[in-house]
């Protein structure tokens, strides 16, 4: 009976020993494949930080921008109003007024329909500029993507 328990005992240990090579392997494997994937997942977050911050820093400068525009706008707009109110004043009669506030009106509505122009242009061209990075790495994650699509084709 001895003899039978350690002739299974053999039995199994030549089995373990068989199979044992092959879970080594597999979980080296399977610990490469973590290793790579963690790398490839720090890489992304990485660079997902970077375009995140260079998106936020673009969109500030360009609402500085934005609000510089808008500033010089309302001070252009400003000075014109003070500068009629003068004239305004200096008028020697009441048809003069309102020749001169008609004459205003008309110059302001065009001004107005330039400066609302003017600031969509800023607005527009901050916006492409600020929005740069977010683009430029979706382009390149494209391009890296039908990059490794061909790879497996071939």
């Amino acid at each position: 009976m001895a003899n039978a328990k350690a002739a299974a005992k053999a039995a199994e240990e030549t089995k373990a020993s068989a199979t044992t090579p092959a879970v080594v392997e597999k979980l080296q494997n399977s610990y490469q494949n973590v290793t790579e994937n963690f790398k490839g997942y720090r890489e992304n977050l990485s660079q997902a930080g970077t375009v995140a911050t260079d998106t936020v820093r673009s969109t500030y400068t360009g609402v500085m921008a934005f609000d510089r525009a808008v500033l010089n706008v309302l001070r252009a707009n400003l000075d014109t109003w003070v500068e009629h109110g003068r004239n305004i004043a200096k008028a020697p009669n009441l048809i003069a007024v309102a020749e001169q506030h008609a004459n205003f009106v008309n110059t302001q509505i065009g001004a107005v329909g330039g400066q609302l122009k003017d600031l969509t242009n800023v607005a527009e061209e901050q916006t492409k500029a600020s929005m740069a990075p977010l683009f430029s790495a979706v382009d390149e994650l494209v391009a890296s993507s039908k990059s490794k699509k061909d790879d497996k084709a071939a």
